[in-house]
């Protein structure tokens, strides 16, 4: 046996299916109320966003570097409104949730406006609050003055958005649009990326925060301090106008000096190399006035609402954005599959509710923070005398280092005696800004920690529930390594019984036992009973409904006929092969002729001999001028699978098809009684080869998706007849005896010497038959929906729990299945029970986790497998080492292996400890598998 000890280590938590209910999204009462939500917050991101930008760009006094960011912020909101919110809204509550129906361009825009928005956002922010940083703590920096020049600001904006978009190009290159239909599809990403989802959460939610919090810290204890003391200013003497004369001085009661010149209050700074930088700002009709930090004697009022409205859209978008990073994060990372009628699937809609929340609420923070905003959008609404005018000066407006104060309080009105600073009352507003970057922070912390508690327990108790596997205490102190696997593979191949390998498959084969059968359903519970017998850890069925095909009944079997023109019959197939030992193969409907998925049908028609019915075949016949349309195939077995030769039978105009296996291949030294089974293994004369036409995998209706009862259907027949992965020709399998009476009467020229078989005549090509016989084909097949039982048990491994090497095959069988594949099956069950056997001996475990699976509709289509991979696709990407299939077991004593590259090795290693079966080859000193292979 391969050595299975060199690959192994454990395993998941239960895979058990818990989701036997339909989607709470399609209850009324929870789709409803959401769809209101997200349209609401819908009509306030558009229209507040579209207004604040109007209001910005055509009143002059909003016109400040302040604004310039946050009118760059409703702009990225705005695109919010345009590509995420209505689009996130159908796709995730709408009536026909699950399924893309807005295209593939909106599919890609979608997907990367959904992550490069919030990137944007904040670094915006970012930007906002370096300039405030700077302004307040820094106004004699050369910093400061670069960084209130347009062109500054503008790089600084680009350079925010060029960063955005390249952080979120990995999204953009793994989305794709999955298509099942003309009408049915799915916008996802071909990787989860669950890396690059942590990082960027990291870059562009904790540091960022971090920043904000930090510079916004900073600046409400400047102010907060500032606004501590009182400053009297003493006026100067004026002249017969009034007004204060060119070049005297303002005496503060701190002893600063303010020289007034030219309707320009300049502060004379101590430090020599400020006053030396120190130009004169003046310029006709306008006050501007220098602020260093030590000394604020401008209306305190002024930079509290700015500090005050700024720390509430930072908190606002930490708290409002933080349900969407957790609920990615958790996405990504955890192993726990999501139930659709779980309240839980209502996080996913709430955490999108909020994330756009956060773009439409920075509207309604200004109108209530910001009087200024209220005052210019009163002022744009009402369309307010002289404001044309006004728009028409604005470009002659002088910038001031305190970008967001109004004009009448950038500087000091010489007219007034004593100017009293108002305490700034900042500890609040700098609390509230530490209290909501800290409750994001420890939300973050949290869903991090819960999730890696998460891991750490399903790993621990894997460890630690060994319930079936009994570990002598005398044995204990010496307990076998798990990567000494050579004497463990040993004892695993002594302990393997052909008796019970014997007993296991009699028990598998009593029945015929097609996949959603009440037969097949009970084949399932006793692999379930043998593997809890011999000691497997958890196991239990993981269930699908899905789209099986079967014959009509006994008593209206699908049949060949062939005809004399007046419609009497010459020859009809058996439709029933009969039973060959009839005390062990008396059930009837074991002989049905039939193929799963052909459509029922009675056609009638010339015959055509297509051979094997490849391309190159179906092009020979269009050489020779005979053609298929309207006619029926008759096709050999062999060389290529059976549905793709009545798919290419189909797109060539048969309308239907005869398929038969030829005694070159399956008896070829004859066709009597002793030359086939039960005398020999060859194939008896009335036997049919049975089988699919599906060309594809899994459910037919569910492509790429679990087919799981109540849930939504992405395909349907319909479809899969229109792209021709299901026939929509009826065909059937006759036995080679049927064959030889339409083979043996083909009119027409011979057929090439290659496409010549075992029958001992000439093989025509027709079309049609000698003396005028026509050929029908009548098919009485149904389909209908049934449910399939995956069955999976596990041995945990010690080192690497979390790590899975699988052993499996298919249980389900068109009739008795006692080679294809309950062979495989009944070997798969010893190998288990001889396993656990030397673990209980030894207190031996795998490094890894070995899981034991039995597939269900296998012959279907590998629909069993293919769902469960469909269902745990994230997990088993992750996890699954190596998959070593033990499907049907036949041949003779020499080895024939197929693998993937990287268990090449694997496999030669194994074959040197399996001993050869041969006797001649075990006299000629040759006594491994290896030796002789």
């Amino acid at each position: 046996m391969l050595n299975l000890t060199n690959i192994t280590k454990v395993v998941e938590e239960d895979w058990m299916d818990l989701c036997e209910e339909g989607s709470l999204l399609d209850q009324n009462a929870v789709r409803l109320p959401l769809i209101l939500i997200y349209l609401f917050v819908f009509t306030v991101c558009l229209l507040g966003n579209f207004f604040t930008i109007v209001v910005i760009v055509l009143h002059p006094t909003m016109r400040t570097g302040t604004n310039y960011f946050l009118a760059n912020l409703a702009l990225a909101d705005l695109l919010v409104a345009a590509f995420c919110i209505l689009q996130n809204m159908v796709h995730i509550v709408g009536f026909d949730h699950g399924n893309w129906t807005l295209g593939e361009a909106m599919c890609y825009i979608y997907v990367f406006m959904l992550h490069f928005i919030p990137c944007l956002s904040v670094g915006i922010l970012v930007c906002v609050s370096i300039e405030k940083y700077l302004v307040f703590m820094h106004p004699f920096s050369k910093w400061t003055q670069q960084i209130l020049r347009r062109r500054v600001r503008f790089m600084m904006t680009m350079a925010t958005w060029a960063l955005s978009v390249a952080s979120n190009i990995p999204y953009a290159l793994n989305t794709r649009l999955y298509r099942f239909s003309d009408t049915a599809a799915a916008c996802g990403r071909t990787d989860t990326l669950r890396v690059w989802v942590t990082v960027s959460f990291i870059l562009w939610y904790i540091l960022p925060l971090t920043v904000l919090a930090l510079m916004y810290t900073n600046i409400g204890m400047m102010l907060w301090r500032s606004g501590s003391c009182v400053i009297t200013v003493t006026r100067p003497s004026t002249d017969s106008q009034g007004s204060a004369q060119t070049g005297t001085s303002w005496q503060l009661s701190n002893g600063r000096t303010i020289i007034y010149k030219q309707d320009s209050l300049l502060q004379v700074p101590e430090d020599p190399q400020v006053k030396k930088r120190q130009r004169d700002l003046t310029e006709s009709r306008r006050k501007v006035v220098y602020m260093p930090p030590a000394l604020r004697y401008y209306d305190s009022a002024t930079p509290a609402w700015v500090v005050r409205l700024l720390i509430v859209l930072v908190a606002s978008f930490a708290i409002l954005t933080l349900p969407h990073h957790a609920r990615l994060l958790h996405t990504m990372w955890s192993t726990t599959p999501q139930c659709n009628n779980d309240w839980s699937i209502l996080l996913q809609p709430l955490s999108y509710i909020f994330l756009f929340l956060s773009s439409a609420i920075n509207p309604i923070l200004y109108a209530f923070l910001s009087k200024r905003f209220r005052e210019a959008a009163s002022d744009i609404f009402h369309c307010k005398k002289g404001l044309l005018s006004h728009l028409s000066r604005s470009r002659s407006r002088t910038r001031t280092i305190v970008s967001d104060l109004p004009e009448d309080s950038r500087a000091l009105n010489p007219s007034g005696g004593t100017i009293r600073m108002n305490r700034l009352r900042m500890r609040a507003w700098i609390a509230y800004l530490i209290l909501a970057v800290g409750v994001a922070f420890i939300i973050a912390g949290s869903v991090m920690l819960g999730i890696g508690i998460s891991k750490y327990n399903s790993s621990k108790k894997l460890k630690n529930t060994t319930p079936s596997i009994r570990v002598p205490t005398t044995t204990s102190a010496t307990t076998p390594d798990s990567q000494n696997t050579e004497p463990i593979s040993q004892k695993i191949q002594n302990n393997i019984d052909p008796a019970e390998i014997k007993k296991n498959l009699h028990d598998f084969t009593a029945l015929p036992h097609m996949a959603g059968t009440s037969a097949n359903a009970k084949v399932a519970d006793s692999i379930v009973a043998k593997w809890i017998a011999a000691g497997l850890e958890n196991v239990h069925k993981v269930e699908y409904n899905v789209l099986l095909s079967y014959p009509s009944n006994t008593t209206n079997p699908n049949y060949m006929t062939i005809e004399y023109h007046n419609g009497t019959t010459f020859y009809r197939s058996e439709g029933i092969s009969p039973p060959i030992i009839k005390n062990e193969q008396s059930d009837e409907e074991a002989g049905m002729q039939w193929l799963a998925f052909s459509p029922s049908g009675n056609v009638a028609g010339d015959i055509v001999y297509c051979g094997f019915a490849t391309e190159k075949e179906f092009q020979t016949l269009q050489s020779l001028e005979i053609t298929l349309t309207g006619r029926i195939a008759l096709i050999r077995y062999g060389g290529t699978f059976r549905a793709d030769k009545v798919a290419l039978a189909q797109k060539y105009g048969a309308i239907g098809a005869i398929l038969y296996s030829d005694p070159a291949e399956v008896a070829p030294y004859g066709i009597q009684d002793g030359d086939v089974y039960p005398n020999t293994v060859y194939m008896p004369a009335n036997a049919v080869q049975r089988g699919t036409l599906y060309t594809g995998t899994g459910d037919v209706r569910s492509p790429l998706y679990a087919s799981k009862t109540n849930l939504w259907k992405a395909g349907s027949v319909q479809e899969a007849l229109r792209l021709g992965i299901l026939p929509s020709i009826p065909a059937i399998p006759i036995s080679y005896h049927s064959a030889q009476q339409l083979i043996s009467r083909l009119d027409g020229r011979p057929a090439p010497a290659t496409w010549k078989g075992g029958f001992n005549f000439t093989y025509n090509l027709g079309p049609g038959l000698k003396g005028g016989l026509s050929t029908r084909v009548t098919v009485n097949n149904y389909s209908a929906n049934r449910q399939i039982q995956n069955v999976i048990g596990y041995i945990n491994g010690v080192e690497e729990p979390e790590r899975y090497v699988i052993l499996g095959n298919h249980y389900d069988a068109w009739t008795y299945g006692a080679m294809d594949p309950n062979a495989g099956t009944a070997v798969l069950a010893e190998v288990a029970r001889s396993t656990m056997k030397v673990i209980n001996e030894t207190g031996w475990r795998p490094a890894r986790t070995l899981m034991f699976a039995a597939w269900d509709a296998e012959e279907f289509g590998l629909i069993g497998s293919t769902e469960f991979v469909e269902e745990f696709t994230e997990i088993l990407t992750r996890r699954a080492v190596a998959y070593l299939n033990m499907d049907c077991l036949k041949g003779n004593q020499t080895i024939y292996v197929q693998s993937s590259p990287s268990l090449q090795d694997q496999v030669v290693l194994a074959s040197m400890y399996v001993a050869n079966p041969r006797k001649d080859e075990i006299k000629a000193n040759r006594t491994t598998v290896y030796d002789t292979w």
